[in-house]
C-alpha cells in the first residue's frame, strides 16, 4: 500500500507521516503511527471475500476501512504496559458492505514501544480474495515440508551411513549440516508449526545468523573430512573464520548482511578445496565441484531467492551430495558382485583342490597300505575321507559358518593326513565361542597351506585356533609347531590365500586384518576382524 498525508478518518493531520519520508529522514522508533492508502475497487463481480493480509509487523496494530476497524493483531497502547503484541500470521476479511465500488480508504494504527530499535515500517498488507491467500499459503507450506522432508530423509540417511560405515566422521557432520538447515527453515516458516508472537520477528535476524555460522562451519568442514585433508588444522581455520565474521557482524558491521557475507565465505572455502580434492582424483569430488559451480551461479544471479538463498543454495549441494552418494553406492555394488564372482571362481578352484585325482590317488594309495597293515584303521580312513567331503559340500555355498563348524571340518582334514601320514596331527582350540562365525574354509585352507609348506619331512605336528578379544572386534591366531624353510611363506602360497582374502572381504569388507609370521616353535597366522 501506498501512505500519504492526508486526513479523512478525524485523525490529526501532524499523526500522518508518508512511508517514503519516515524511511528517509531521522524519526524517533517508538510511539503510535497511523498508516494510510487510496483502494479503488472496480465494478467486477466477487468471487468470494475480501481479505487483509499484513506481513512483517512485529509490533500491534489495528486495520480500518473508510473509517471503521475492521481487524486488530494485539493490542496498541499509549505505552509498553498498556501494548499487547500480535501473533506473526493474521488475516482479516473486509465486510461485503464495505467493498462497493470505487475509492476506499485503508489505514493501520501501529503501537510501536517495545521495539525501539526496529525498523517497523518494512512491514507490507496485501489486499485480495481470502480463497487466494489461502491457497497461496498451503503452496508455500507444501513447498516448505517438500524441502524439509528431502532434508530429514537426508539427515537419517547419513546418521545411518556414518552408523554403518565405520563411523565415517563425514555422514554425521552432513547430517548435522542438514539438521541446521532444517533449523533455518523452521525459523524461516514458523507459522507452519505454531502461529507464535510476532514479537518472533525481533529474534528471526539473531537465529539466521547463528544457524549461517553453523552452517559455514559445517558445510566446509564436511569438505575437509570427505575428501581426507589434514584434519585438525583445517578445521580450526574453518571454524575461526566463521567466528571472526560472526562477531565482526554483530560488533561492527551490519548483521543483516552475515547471511550473504558467510555465504561468500563458504564458497571460498570449500572452492579450493573441492578443486584440490579433484585434481587429487578422490570419489565424488567432480560432483561436489559441479555443486560448487551451481551455488556460485546461484549467488551471482540471485534467482529470486531473496533472503533464503543461502538454503537454497546449500540445498543444492545436499542434491549434488546425494548423487555422490548414490553413485558410490552403485560403484560398490558393482564392486561387490564382481567380488562375489571371484569367491565362487575361487570356491571351484579350492574345490577342484580337494578332488582333483592326486589327492584321490594318495589317499586311495593309503587305503590300499591300511588294508594290507590293518582294515580297521583303512575302514576309519575311509569314513575320514567321507566325512571331509560330506562337510565341504554342505559349507562351500555360504557365506559364514560357525567357526566350531570349521573346527570340525580342519580335525577331519587332519584326521585324514594322520592316516596318510602314520602318524598324528592334532588341533586344539581355546576360547572359541558358538557365536563366532568364519568363510567356510578359511582354517582349513590356511592349515592345508601349513601343512604343505613346513610339515614335508614330519609325519606329525600341532596346531592351535585360539580367540581373543580386541577393542572393536575379535582376533582369531592360528598358530602351527612347523619348521617353515626360510623364504617359503605360507602366506604368500597361491590360490588358497587368494581365497582366503577374496572370502575374507566378501563377508567383513574393509573390516579384517590378516598376518603371519615366524614365532617361536612354529608359524602364526592372525586374523582380525572389527565389529560392523
Amino acid at each position: 500500500m501506498r501512505p500519504f498525508p492526508s486526513d479523512t478518518t478525524g485523525i490529526p493531520k501532524e499523526k500522518w507521516i508518508p512511508l517514503e519520508q519516515y524511511a528517509r529522514e531521522a524519526h524517533a522508533n517508538t510511539g503510535i503511527w497511523w498508516l494510510k492508502a487510496e483502494v479503488v475497487l472496480d465494478d467486477a463481480p466477487k468471487k468470494d471475500v475480501l481479505a487483509l493480509y499484513p506481513r512483517g509487523y512485529f509490533s500491534p496494530y489495528e486495520i480500518y476501512w473508510d473509517g471503521r476497524l475492521v481487524g486488530n493483531n494485539g493490542r496498541p497502547g499509549e505505552s509498553g504496559g498498556e501494548e499487547k503484541a500480535g501473533k506473526i500470521f493474521y488475516i482479516t476479511h473486509v465486510p461485503d458492505s464495505l467493498t462497493t465500488p470505487g475509492l476506499h480508504t485503508l489505514s493501520l494504527k501501529i503501537s510501536n514501544h517495545s521495539q525501539a530499535k526496529r525498523e517497523w515500517y518494512r512491514g507490507m498488507v496485501l489486499l485480495g480474495y481470502y480463497s487466494d491467500f489461502l491457497s497461496t499459503i498451503h503452496r508455500q507450506h507444501l513447498k516448505f515440508f517438500f524441502i524439509f522432508g528431502i532434508l530429514f530423509i537426508t539427515t537419517v540417511f547419513n546418521v545411518f551411513l556414518f552408523i554403518s560405515r565405520g563411523k565415517k566422521a563425514a555422514h554425521l557432520i552432513f547430517s548435522l549440516l542438514c539438521l541446521t538447515l532444517m533449523a533455518d527453515f523452521v525459523t524461516a516458516f514458523i507459522s507452519v508449526f505454531k502461529n507464535v508472537s510476532a514479537q518472533f520477528i525481533r529474534t528471526q535476524p539473531f537465529l539466521f545468523s547463528l544457524e549461517a555460522l553453523l552452517i559455514g562451519i559445517f558445510f566446509t568442514s564436511f569438505f575437509v573430512y570427505e575428501f581426507d585433508f589434514p584434519k585438525k588444522k583445517i578445521v580450526y581455520g574453518i571454524v575461526a573464520a566463521n567466528v571472526i565474521l560472526y562477531f565482526l557482524h554483530r560488533v561492527w558491521l551490519t548483521p543483516g548482511l552475515y547471511e550473504s557475507r558467510s555465504l561468500i565465505l563458504l564458497l571460498i572455502l570449500a572452492t579450493p578445496l573441492t578443486i584440490w580434492a579433484v585434481l587429487k582424483k578422490r570419489e565424488g569430488s567432480r560432483i561436489a565441484l559441479a555443486g560448487i559451480i551451481l551455488a556460485v551461479l546461484a549467488s551471482i544471479f540471485d534467482f529470486r531467492f531473496g533472503i533464503y538463498r543461502i538454503v537454497i543454495i546449500i540445498a543444492i549441494m545436499v542434491f549434488c551430495y546425494s548423487i555422490s552418494i548414490a553413485l558410490q553406492f552403485a560403484r560398490s555394488e558393482k564392486k561387490e558382485k564382481a567380488a562375489l564372482l571371484r569367491s565362487n571362481r575361487l570356491e571351484i578352484e579350492i574345490l577342484k583342490k580337494y578332488i582333483n585325482p592326486h589327492f584321490l590317488m594318495n589317499s586311495l594309495t593309503s587305503i590300499i597300505v591300511w588294508l594290507r597293515k590293518d582294515a580297521k584303521a583303512a575302514v576309519k580312513l575311509v569314513e575320514a575321507l567321507a566325512d571331509e567331503f560330506r562337510m565341504i559340500s554342505k559349507v562351500s555355498n555360504l557365506r559364514t559358518i560357525p567357526v566350531l563348524q570349521e573346527v570340525a571340518i580342519c580335525r577331519a582334514h587332519l584326521k585324514i593326513m594322520s592316516f596318510r601320514r602314520g602318524d598324528g596331527f592334532e588341533l586344539e582350540t581355546e576360547g572359541i565361542e558358538e557365536r563366532d562365525e568364519i568363510p567356510p574354509l578359511i582354517f582349513h585352507t590356511l592349515i592345508e597351506n601349513g601343512l604343505s609348506h613346513g610339515y614335508e619331512d614330519r609325519n606329525g605336528g600341532h596346531f592351535k585356533l585360539a580367540r581373543r578379544q580386541i577393542p572393536g572386534g575379535v582376533r582369531f591366531v592360528l598358530f602351527n609347531d612347523s619348521s617353515v624353510r626360510k623364504g617359503d611363506n605360507p602366506r604368500n602360497s597361491g590360490m588358497g590365500m587368494k581365497y582366503v582374502n577374496v572370502r575374507l572381504e566378501e563377508s567383513f569388507p574393509g573390516r579384517w586384518k590378516l598376518s603371519s609370521s615366524n614365532v617361536p616353535n612354529g608359524w602364526e597366522v592372525v586374523i582380525d576382524i572389527l565389529d560392523g
